[in-house]
């Protein structure tokens, strides 16, 4: 597979990937392509490590399913449905995308499932809204193997500290309002002092030519197109190989495998409550029984082929009770 990037894309990825630590922070700006960055990364990453899982923090339940969309384009499949009682990850997917919210009510899940893992956190920012998802970032995915922290504005207008060491120091002439029911917990800080980080601390350069943009001006006018415009091609290295799909699943269309995955689960849970009605049993021993004959734990752990057979092993039943 070949992938288009832009040049800010493919030096922020050079420079990604001659890291000498665990994290590190892209920053651009909205629209400029950080999550074809982070998705290719992340990529790259898991060809040259199988096995290795990819773990996606979102800030909204929208943009799980937008992080979703954009990795199925790069072959990359994630459960959006997870929750923390359902255990490890179906073997046909490359790991999974949750949000902040589900991290700080999940950190204990999460911290066997990302250990060794590629994590991104999207807009990390969006980790000092509440102290607790700060912390649960921290305890979840202090095991990762790489923490990819994604923003468009790397710093907060309070003194929250976020998921790295930043030196906030504002411009002497700039006027600033700070409204004091918003800190955490108000504190003076000196004008050379830095944040906490809640990982290593990571040295940030500058990618692409430098630009100055005030906000009162309006938005900046669209530059005059270069030949740095058209960007480069980047050849990418196969995917280890998972549980193979069968016929029923189209990759090729927006969300094939991850609708089809879930009309599955829609279509079990049919066939399970037909069961319960005309045998007279329940619902936790017709599961039981089901995944037994196809050897599951749990329903949520299936594969798209497992699914499948549980699905006709329930008609099957179905049919002759």
């Amino acid at each position: 597979m070949t992938v288009h990037l832009r040049r800010w894309q493919k030096a922020a990825l050079d420079g990604f990937r001659t890291r000498a630590h665990s994290d590190f922070l892209a920053v651009a700006t909205p629209g400029a392509g950080k999550t074809t960055l982070a998705l290719v990364a992340a990529r790259q990453d898991l060809a040259e490590a199988p096995g290795r899982k990819l773990v996606v923090v979102a800030p909204t339940q929208h943009l799980k399913t937008q992080w979703a969309h954009a990795a199925e384009a790069l072959d990359l499949h994630l459960e959006t449905g997870w929750s923390a009682r359902d255990g490890r990850l179906p073997a046909d997917t490359h790991g999974l995308v949750t949000t902040y919210q589900q991290v700080a009510a999940s950190a204990g899940a999460l911290t066997t499932l990302a250990r060794d893992a590629f994590v991104v956190l999207d807009e990390v920012h969006h980790a000092g809204d509440d102290r607790a998802w700060g912390d649960a970032v921290t305890a979840a995915f202090s095991g990762a193997r790489v923490r990819l922290c994604l923003s468009g504005t790397p710093f907060r207008s309070d003194t929250r500290a976020i998921q790295r060491r930043h030196s906030l120091r504002r411009d002497d002439d700039a006027e600033t309002t700070t409204d004091a029911s918003l800190l955490d917990e108000p504190v003076e800080r000196g004008a050379s002092e830095e944040q906490l980080s809640l990982f290593s601390a990571i040295s940030a350069v500058a990618v692409g030519a430098p630009s100055v943009h005030r906000v009162e001006d309006g938005l900046p006018a669209r530059p005059a197109r270069t030949e740095d415009d058209d960007g480069v091609l980047v050849d990418l290295s196969p995917l280890p190989l998972l549980s193979p799909l069968t016929h029923g699943v189209d990759p090729v269309q927006p969300g094939g495998v991850r609708k089809y995955r879930t009309s599955l689960r829609e279509t079990n849970g049919t066939l399970t409550r037909r069961i319960a009605r005309v045998t007279g049993l329940s619902h936790a021993q017709v599961n039981g029984e089901l995944n037994r004959r196809v050897g599951l734990e749990r329903i949520s752990e299936a594969t798209v082929t497992q699914l499948e057979r549980r699905r006709d092993q329930a008609s099957a039943w179905l049919r002759t009770a």
